[in-house]
């Protein structure tokens, strides 16, 4: 657990782990296989944002370029146009794992063709076996390294390879929209185009600086919960690292903001006040939950136990079980 302080009455637990209102089940496909892979949670969540993993559920043949949630960071603040794009030339229409990538020819690379559907250059990625595995945009790109399988499946012949970096064609950033594109459905937010400059108090400017809490920060924004973060006189924030966060991957926007609205605490606490809360007894406090769900009743309400330890209450758990 860490702990940041600050001159302002709001604060920061970061958390491992997050609390849910769902139990999840449902039928294999992308989302559920990268679901098992925390370090891909921002890509995994891309996916979904821009209904890319759908399409990668219909192809009977695909490969995926998977991206960790370090080097995604580049995406950070982009049109929705623009990821949109670069989440289609990370996938490509034919079944390569790692071995199979590595027997390619080295006396020239070997060109793929990809998800994005553009007359172009810009819709293939050249990959290179000379020493080194390395893949580069048809359009011009930063090479990219080819570093592990992740999900080779030989009878699906679907396969998700990883790679060092998000492969962007020079010339995708200059055809690319400067403005975010209209919003896609209400059950597939979009990213933020971009971090707010000016404000008295800013928790997505704050939490910019630290990576590890990008789609927490991120999901903030797209449910308009940093606003209300923003506009409150003293809150506590709960913040929850990237690998957790997978847990809301594919989720609808409206339990997204509530569960959001969950880690906001209508107090001011750090974690020595925290600490020393009566250990006799369990604290209930309210959360902006509570306060902008009126229906919700003790959904909305948390218990400190033992000074340090955050527990979900029992009605919840029973009732969305």
């Amino acid at each position: 657990m860490y702990f940041i302080r600050r001159n302002t009455p709001i604060t920061y637990i970061f958390l491992s782990f997050f609390f849910v209102f769902f139990s999840s089940s449902s039928a294999f496909n992308i989302t559920e296989v990268l679901n098992k892979y925390p370090e891909f949670s921002i890509f995994n969540d891309y996916l979904t944002r821009t209904q890319v993993s759908r399409q990668i559920n219909e192809h009977p043949v695909v490969t995926i370029l998977a991206i960790n949630n370090a080097a995604m960071s580049s995406l950070v603040g982009k049109s929705m146009d623009l990821i949109n794009k670069v989440m289609r030339i990370h996938v490509f229409l034919d079944y390569y794992t790692l071995s199979k990538l590595k027997s390619l020819p080295s006396s020239q690379p070997s060109q793929v063709t990809t998800l994005l559907e553009s007359p172009d250059q810009q819709r293939y990625l050249n990959i290179t076996n000379v020493g080194t595995l390395s893949i580069v945009s048809g359009a011009g790109s930063e090479k990219v390294g080819v570093l592990r399988d992740i999900y080779p499946d030989d009878i699906d012949k679907t396969s998700i390879v990883e790679v060092s970096n998000v492969i962007m064609p020079s010339s995708l950033l200059t055809t690319s929209p400067s403005s975010p594109s209209p919003s896609p459905p209400s059950s597939v937010p979009s990213p933020p185009s971009s971090v707010p400059s000016s404000s008295t108090f800013n928790i997505t400017k704050i939490l910019f600086d630290y990576p590890d809490f990008a789609t927490f920060n991120t999901y903030l924004t797209d449910t308009q919960v940093c606003d209300q973060i923003n506009a409150g006189s003293s809150v506590t924030v709960l913040a929850v690292n990237n690998a957790a966060m997978s847990s809301l991957v594919g989720k609808s926007a409206d339990i997204k903001k509530k569960v959001l609205s969950l880690h906001v605490i209508t107090g001011y606490y750090t974690l020595n006040k925290f600490r020393s809360l009566p250990n006799s007894q369990t604290t209930q406090l309210n959360t902006m939950l509570e306060a902008s769900f009126q229906s919700v009743g003790f959904q909305g309400l948390l218990h400190v136990t033992n000074g340090d330890t955050v527990l979900f209450p029992l009605p919840v758990l029973k009732k969305h079980s």
